[in-house]
C-alpha cells in the first residue's frame, strides 16, 4: 500500500473521500462510489491486484453493512467489467467509441435487469409511486407562494413528466456516470493505454449513434401509446450522448481561445439547466461527430 501513497496520492485521496463521505450522507456516498469504477479499472489495467482487491472488498463490505440496495450500487462493478471487456476486444477503439459502446451496453443491461424486476415484483411501479408521493409532499413548501390550483397543476405536470420520461431520467444517470468515470481515469492514473488516456476535449463519439435517434423518432411519429413513449425516450437518450460530444467541442473551443475557467463554468451551467441550450449543444455534438469541427479549431 506504500506504493499507492507514494505514486498515486490522487487515487488514494479519492478513495478516502468516497469512503469517508458515508459519514456525511448516504446519498453523497452513493454518488461518489459510482465513480469507483474508474479507480478499479485503473488498478486492473495496471495489474495492481492488491489495491484492486482492497478497494473492491471495502466497497462490497460497506454496501453490505449499510444495506444499500439501490440499482446504482452495482454500477461500478458492471462498468468495470464492461469497459475492460470492450477495451480488450477492440484494441484500436478510440475513447469516444468506447464511451458510446459502454453507455449503450450498460443501458441495455440496466433495462433488462429492471424489466425482469418489474415483472417479478413491480419494482418500477413501486419506485414511481414512491417518487410521486415525495413530489406531493414537496409541494407543501409552495403553499405560501402558490394557490391550491397552481400547486395542483404544477404537481400534475411534474408527475406526467415523470410518468412519460422516467426511462430517460434513469438512463441519463448511466450516461453521466459513464462519462465521469472515463473522464476521471486519466487524471487518477499516469500509466494507461492511449485509448483511455485520451483527453476529454479530443473525444469523438461515432456518428452511427444518429440511427438510434432516427429509430426513436420513427416510433414516436408513427406509433401511439407506450411504443411512442419508448421512442421519445430513445431520442432523448441518444441526444444526451451527443450532448457530451457538444461539451467536448465547446471545451476545445474554450481552450483554443484561452477563455477563463469561470466563464466556461458559467456556460456549462447554462447548457445543463436550459432545455433549449441542452438541445442545441446535443445538435452541435452530432455535427462535430460527423464533420470533426475540433479539427478545424486546431488548424485555426
Amino acid at each position: 500500500m506504500a506504493t499507492l501513497w507514494n505514486k498515486q496520492r490522487k487515487v488514494a485521496f479519492f478513495i478516502f473521500l468516497t469512503f469517508s463521505s458515508l459519514f456525511v450522507s448516504l446519498q453523497l456516498f452513493s454518488v461518489l462510489s459510482s465513480m469507483l469504477g474508474a479507480v478499479m479499472l485503473g488498478f486492473l489495467i495496471n495489474k495492481r491486484w492488491l489495491e484492486l482487491t482492497v478497494v473492491l472488498a471495502g466497497y462490497i463490505g460497506i454496501v453490505s453493512y449499510v444495506n444499500l440496495v439501490a440499482i446504482n450500487v452495482f454500477f461500478p462493478l458492471v462498468f468495470l467489467a464492461m469497459t475492460y471487456l470492450i477495451n480488450s476486444l477492440f484494441k484500436n477503439i478510440d475513447k469516444g467509441a468506447l464511451f458510446f459502446l459502454v453507455t449503450v451496453v450498460l443501458s441495455l443491461f440496466f433495462l433488462l435487469v429492471v424489466g425482469v424486476m418489474e415483472i417479478k415484483s413491480g419494482y418500477v411501479s413501486q419506485i414511481l409511486s414512491a417518487t410521486k408521493a415525495e413530489m406531493t409532499q414537496m409541494t407543501e413548501v409552495f403553499k405560501q407562494v402558490m394557490t391550491p390550483k397552481e400547486i395542483s397543476e404544477y404537481l400534475a405536470y411534474a408527475q406526467s413528466l415523470l410518468e412519460r420520461y422516467h426511462i430517460f431520467f434513469a438512463l441519463l444517470q448511466i450516461v453521466f456516470f459513464t462519462f465521469l468515470n472515463l473522464a476521471l481515469l486519466p487524471y487518477l492514473f499516469d500509466t494507461l493505454p492511449v485509448t483511455l488516456s485520451e483527453s476529454f476535449y479530443k473525444m469523438k463519439i461515432p456518428y452511427y449513434g444518429i440511427w438510434g435517434i432516427n429509430f426513436g423518432l420513427i416510433l414516436y411519429l408513427f406509433k401511439t401509446g407506450t411504443i411512442a413513449i419508448y421512442g421519445i425516450n430513445a431520442v432523448l437518450f441518444f441526444l444526451s450522448i451527443y450532448f457530451i460530444q457538444g461539451l467536448s467541442l465547446f471545451t476545445a473551443f474554450f481552450r483554443k481561445y484561452g477563455i477563463p475557467f469561470y466563464i466556461s463554468l458559467l456556460f456549462f451551467t447554462m447548457f445543463l439547466i436550459n432545455q433549449a441550450m441542452w438541445l442545441l449543444l446535443s445538435i452541435a455534438g452530432i455535427v462535430d461527430s460527423q464533420f470533426n469541427i475540433k479539427k478545424y479549431l486546431k488548424e485555426a
